[in-house]
C-alpha cells in the first residue's frame, strides 16, 4: 500500500510539475488599456481557455479597460484580475476561429461571501450571454476559485473577432464584480468526442479506492517558489501551511520542491 501510495503522489507531483514548466515556457504580455499583443487561435475539437493574466502563459493576451487591474503590476507575475467594480470596465480577448462555431462558456472566478449577486454579458459580435454572479466554495477556503458555467451558447464567426466582457448590474453591498481568473470556450460540434475522451482517461486511470479506504488525502498547493524565477517575490507561506496543519486533526506529510526543478529549459 505505501508502494502504491508513493507512486500516486510521485505521479502527481510530476504532472503538475509538467503544467507549470510548460505553461512558462513562452512570454506573453497582457495588456492595459492598448491592443493584445496576440490573437488566440479557437480549436474546433477541444477546449480553449483563454487567460486574463501571463503567469501560466499562452493562450493570455486579455485587454482591461477602466479601473479594474491584473493582481499583479508586473506582466510576468499576472494571474487575474482585480478591482472590477464598475460598468466601465472591460475584459477582452481577440480570438481567431476557423469557421463558424457555437460554444459553451465557463468561467474560472471567484466572489468573497457578502459580493455575490452581481449581473454580467459576454459577447461577440451580435451573440450575448448573461450570468449571475455566485459565491464560489470549496471543501477548504471561503472565497475560493470555481470553475462556472455561463447558461446560454456564444457565436463565434469565421475568422478573428472579439470578446467582451462587463458588468450589467453591480448590487451596492458587492466590493466587486468578481476576480476572472479564465473563460473557456467548448465547441458543441466536438462537445461528445470531448467527453467519450473524458471517459477513456478516466477508465484507463487506477482504481484509487483503496486510497479512500485507507483514509489518506492529498493536496497539492504552488508557492512562489514552485515558478520559474520571474515576478516579483510573493513571500514565503511556511507560517501559513504550519497554521494550517495545526488545525487540521489528521496526520500530514509534506513535499517541497525547489523553483530550481522548475526552471525553463532545464
Amino acid at each position: 500500500m505505501m508502494y502504491r501510495l508513493s507512486l500516486l503522489i510521485y505521479s502527481t507531483l510530476t504532472v503538475f510539475g509538467f503544467i507549470f514548466m510548460s505553461c512558462n515556457n513562452q512570454d506573453i504580455v497582457s495588456t492595459k488599456d492598448s491592443e493584445p499583443k496576440n490573437i488566440v487561435k479557437v480549436d474546433i475539437d477541444k477546449p480553449t481557455r483563454l487567460m486574463t493574466g501571463t503567469r501560466c502563459g499562452p493562450p493570455a493576451g486579455a485587454k482591461l479597460t477602466g479601473d479594474i487591474r491584473f493582481n499583479n503590476e508586473d506582466p510576468r507575475g499576472a494571474e487575474w484580475t482585480e478591482n472590477w467594480s464598475n460598468f466601465k470596465d472591460k475584459i477582452e480577448w481577440t480570438v481567431e476561429a476557423a469557421k463558424r462555431g457555437s460554444y459553451e462558456v465557463a468561467l474560472v472566478y471567484r466572489c468573497s461571501k457578502g459580493s455575490a449577486g452581481s449581473t454580467y454579458k459576454i459577447s461577440c459580435q451580435d451573440s450575448k450571454i448573461e450570468g449571475v454572479v455566485r459565491e464560489s466554495v470549496s471543501p477548504y477556503f471561503s472565497n475560493a476559485w470555481e470553475e462556472i458555467r455561463v447558461n446560454g451558447i456564444l457565436e463565434l464567426p469565421e475568422g478573428t473577432s472579439n470578446i467582451l466582457m462587463q458588468a450589467t448590474h453591480i448590487p451596492e453591498n458587492a466590493n466587486v464584480v468578481m476576480d476572472l481568473f479564465s473563460l473557456k470556450l467548448t465547441p458543441l460540434s466536438a462537445k461528445k468526442k470531448i467527453q467519450q475522451d473524458s471517459m477513456r482517461a478516466v477508465n484507463t486511470r487506477a482504481n484509487t479506492d483503496w486510497f479512500v479506504a485507507a483514509k489518506y488525502g492529498l493536496m497539492v498547493h504552488w508557492l512562489p517558489e514552485s515558478t520559474p524565477p520571474q515576478g516579483p517575490k510573493r513571500g514565503n507561506k511556511l507560517n501559513w501551511i504550519i497554521h494550517f496543519s495545526r488545525r487540521r486533526s489528521d496526520a500530514t506529510i509534506y513535499f517541497f520542491a525547489p523553483w530550481r526543478l522548475c526552471v525553463r529549459n532545464l
